[in-house]
């Protein structure tokens, strides 16, 4: 781990312990990065800590910070790749549900929006595939030849339509808008988490190459990829992204300062780098 992320873990088994050291207690935190939460959560515990009668929003703040916010993080280090990232939502799922209904309503709109991308229909089956249960993935391939079925049969009245339209009788197609899916909280696995009925079901990318024999091998060997749920490469992104929207409100001249910053990073040698100043 970093030095950010010791600090945030020894904030909290300090916050949690109720005693916090000398060292803890003069280390410098840093600046809040927006690529960084962690130092924002860290922050939190330090002001808690320091605080002789904190206040009832700031023990809820503090109390968020170390038995959801570290405790999702510390697991989501522990399961990186994107196969687990359903089975991580499931659990932030579970831990919203057991918060306050008025603490409930907040959190349900940011967990939407951050964990809506591992609930689409493609994350999960990967997800399913991936799984320890049998059953699980059997029911993952299952999904995958019915989708297949049904783009083959779509793919058939897609010619028709398109001789149809040379004939100048039927509109172009819409292009396809991604949605994010509609949570189901009642969810007892995180299989389950989404309407399969009701959401628009696609057959992951990863698996089009594959055929129904490669395809049902999964029945029997779950799913083995490395690809991360997310990377640093990402995190630098936001930072960049969140620091040019300070200083222009066109998204035309942001995406020319973020572009303009890239290549001036990747034309300048970096003299100095984070461990020069580690004591």
């Amino acid at each position: 781990m970093s030095e950010d992320q010791k600090t945030l873990y020894q904030s909290c088994y300090a916050s949690i312990d109720g005693r916090c050291s000398i060292n803890l207690a003069l280390k410098a935190i840093g600046g809040v990065c927006h690529a960084r939460w962690y130092t924002l959560a860290t922050r939190i515990n330090f002001l808690y800590m320091s605080t002789p009668t904190p206040s009832e929003e700031l023990y809820r703040l503090a109390w968020f910070v170390c038995n959801v916010y570290a405790r999702l993080w510390i697991i989501a280090k522990q399961n990186w790749r994107a196969t687990q990232a359903p089975s991580i939502a499931y659990q932030a799922l579970k831990l919203i549900n057991a918060l306050p209904i008025h603490e409930q309503r907040i959190l349900t709109p940011v967990f939407e929006r951050g964990f809506g991308y591992w609930l689409h229909a493609e994350q999960l089956i990967l997800g399913c595939l991936a799984d320890d249960d049998e059953d699980v993935r059997g029911q993952a391939v299952a999904r995958v030849f019915q989708i297949r079925q049904t783009e083959a049969a779509a793919s058939a009245t897609t010619s028709d339509n398109q001789r149809a339209r040379k004939r100048g009788k039927k509109p172009p197609p819409a292009v396809r808008i991604f949605q994010l899916p509609t949570p189901l909280y009642s969810a007892n696995h995180f299989s389950r988490m989404i309407d399969w009925a009701q959401e628009q079901i696609t057959e992951p990318p990863l698996l089009r190459d594959l055929s129904n024999d490669e395809l049902r091998n999964f029945e029997s060997v779950p799913l083995a990829r490395d690809e991360p749920s997310n990377s640093q490469f990402v995190e630098r992104h936001i930072q960049l992204v969140t620091q040019n929207s300070t200083r222009s409100a066109s998204p035309t001249k942001r995406d020319g300062l973020c572009r303009a910053t890239i290549v001036s990073r990747e034309r300048r040698s970096r003299s100095t780098t984070k461990a020069a100043f580690s004591v």
